[in-house]
Formats: structure tokens, C-alpha cells, sequence
């Protein structure tokens, strides 16, 4: 919520809301079914921990990059990179309620 309020601030513009928006969620239905073999393969605790820390981390660059008021061009890898963190990390938390 707060990433679509940045974008609309910084630019005023749906469209790149919609580019940044979408930046994430490609990468992360692409590798929701790589999440789910690594979520087989990998224990719960090690895999959660590397994709929160990565998340967190892109997370705290597309704040850097909204409070710096910066070009949206610049938030587009980094909302991919999210989006391949929350592919990794979804199966993950399916597969532990299920158990």
C-alpha cells in the first residue's frame, strides 16, 4: 500500500504505478513453482530466513528510492527482486499449514 501511495507521489501517474505493480508480480507467479521444489527440498527456517532478508533488504531500497524521490525506472528490479522472494516464500508457509 504504501509503495502504490510513494509511486502516485513521486510521478502522479497510474502507469507507472501499474509498471512497478506488475514488476513484482510477474517475477513472483514465475517462481511460484520453483518456490514450491525449493520448500521440498529446504528446510522451513532456513528458506523463510533468506527470503525475509532478502525481501527486507529490497524492501528498504525502494524506500531509499521513494524518499530520495527518485525516477520509478529505479524501483522496477528491485519490485522484481520482491517478487522472486514472495514466489520463494508463499509455498513455503502453504506447505508448513498443511503439515
Amino acid at each position: 500500500m504504501a509503495l502504490a501511495f510513494g509511486v502516485l507521489e513521486v510521478t502522479d501517474s497510474a502507469a507507472w504505478l501499474s509498471a512497478v505493480t506488475t514488476a513484482a508480480l510477474v517475477p513472483m507467479l514465475a517462481t511460484l513453482l520453483l518456490g514450491g521444489g525449493v520448500a521440498d527440498r529446504y528446510r522451513r527456517d532456513t528458506v523463510l530466513r533468506l527470503t525475509s532478508l532478502g525481501a527486507g533488504l529490497t524492501q528498504a531500497g525502494v524506500a531509499l528510492l521513494l524518499l530520495a524521490h527518485q525516477h520509478p525506472a529505479f524501483l522496477l528490479p528491485l519490485s522484481g527482486l520482491n517478487g522472486v522472494f514472495q514466489g520463494l516464500t508463499r509455498p513455503r508457509c502453504a506447505a508448513s499449514s498443511r503439515i
